[in-house]
């Protein structure tokens, strides 16, 4: 951009001379296209790069809160018109956008794991599919875990002993952008953030001593009296007191302390996994590996199609039998555990339980009815599900050596004639060919007096 003066008249009235003189001071910019892929513009604006096919109109509908019209996007942008190119590029200010609450997702919630809601005094247990809002406080106790969703696809692990809340999970319309903060007030957490799509986008967690900006990574994070502890196995997080963070990259961890030096130091290498003795699809699957850190290692086994956090546990061994999963896919994870107990870097096996069904088998009927009408007895008896129709046997003794009657029936009910003054005893038993066995239901005596 740039000025000129107008020039001045030399033989002109006194008055009009004076008028003319100051309008001669008063700088006038020059007339320049605007233009949409020129400087970027303001702090507060966001640039939004067209798509093939898309006006002001267009972008106003989708990305603009109802309160701004395409003329407020014209004029911002001092367009004359709303038609754009290509790869035009639109500054769009911040608080214009669409934001609306994006809702966390419990994946999955175990032991003693409860919520707080906003503004709420009192907490409830948190339960698998709940929904977590901004001001939402989580707390674990000591056998708790919970795993949480959010809308863009990250996740994150809360240990047992923590202390988490939401203070902010807002998405900016449809732009991709989204602002994640939370505060880790004790214990600890694992994540793996969704690599942002904007640079205006923010996930920070906050503690009492630290504060972690992350931009797509995967870390872990502790929270004690002492101060934080982080470790960072993919991407990079700045990390440290507050306007004074640096640069974490993966396979180091870093610790800060109030009032002290941020240190940083490399984290154990993964644990390399030597043998399965169950490659295919059977359980129960035993697994193998060395270690050179020669310690602890944590195990944590998730659930890959529903999400869930299945087993989280520190091991001294080098040997893990897992057992009694349902068919699907999994992953576990071993991570060897540093001299402050923080997670080095993860060696990750995944392994698919595919096993046939176990056998039917029908469990016995008990009689839950007696009707008696002169010397004929009516038996009524429960219903099991599965079974074809049932065995039902009658004999003069309890321990069934002298049967009476040994009959197949269809349905839950039959009329038997029985002798005045002698006592009998009936069992009963669900029979199917789909079974692969079934029992007898408990023994009921029957007398006629």
């Amino acid at each position: 951009m740039f000025s000129r003066r107008r020039p001045c008249l030399i033989r002109t009235p006194a008055l009009i001379l004076l008028l003319w003189g100051l309008l001669c001071t008063v700088p006038v910019q020059a007339q320049t296209a605007p233009s949409l892929t020129g400087p970027q513009g303001s702090d507060g604006d966001w640039h939004y790069r067209a798509r093939p096919d898309e006006n002001l109109a267009d972008i106003t509908e989708r990305l603009l809160a109802t309160a701004y019209s395409t003329d407020d996007l014209r004029r911002h942008n001092g367009l004359s018109q709303i038609q754009l190119s290509s790869g035009d590029t639109v500054r769009i200010p911040m608080q214009w956008l669409k934001q609306k609450p994006a809702p966390a997702r419990v994946t999955s919630a175990r032991g003693d794991a409860l919520v707080r809601r906003h503004l709420q005094a009192t907490m409830e247990p948190l339960s698998g599919g709940m929904l977590l809002n901004v001001g939402d406080s989580l707390r674990t106790g000591r056998h708790g875990q919970v795993k949480l969703t959010l809308a863009d696809g990250s996740t994150l692990r809360i240990d047992s002993n923590s202390t988490l809340t939401l203070n902010r999970l807002t998405q900016f319309g449809r732009t991709g952008m989204a602002d994640t903060r939370m505060r880790l007030d004790r214990g600890r957490i694992k994540t793996r953030i969704k690599p942002v799509e904007d640079s205006r986008s923010r996930f920070e967690v906050e503690t009492p001593s630290a504060v972690a900006t992350i931009r797509g990574t995967v870390f872990e994070m502790q929270v004690d009296e002492s101060g934080t502890r982080l470790a960072v196995t993919e991407g990079q997080v700045l990390f440290g007191e507050p306007g004074r963070e640096v640069m974490i990259p993966a396979g180091r961890a870093a610790r800060q302390e109030p009032g002290r030096p941020l240190r940083s130091q490399p984290l154990p290498a993964a644990p390399t996994i030597a043998s399965s003795d169950s490659p295919g699809t059977g359980l129960p699957l035993t697994l193998n590996w060395q270690d050179s850190h020669s310690g602890p290692v944590r195990v944590d086994l998730l659930n890959e199609e529903s999400g869930q956090w299945l087993i989280s546990r520190t091991i001294n061994s080098g040997k893990l039998t897992v057992n009694n999963l349902d068919n699907g896919e999994y992953r576990l994870e071993l991570a060897a555990l540093d001299s402050q107990g923080l997670q080095g870097m993860t060696a990750t096996h995944r392994f698919q339980v595919d096993q046939p069904p176990p056998p039917v088998v029908l469990p016995g009927s008990r009689v839950i009815h007696v009707n008696t009408l002169g010397d004929r007895v009516t038996l009524f008896w429960q219903t099991v599900n599965g079974a074809e129709d049932y065995q039902l046997q009658l004999a003069s003794d309890p321990d069934f050596r002298d049967i009476l009657q040994d009959v197949r029936l269809q349905g839950t009910r039959t009329s038997l004639e029985l002798e005045p003054g002698s006592r009998y005893h009936v069992r009963i038993r669900p029979r199917s060919d789909e079974a692969a066995k079934s029992h007898w239901g408990p023994a009921h005596s029957l007398s006629l007096e």
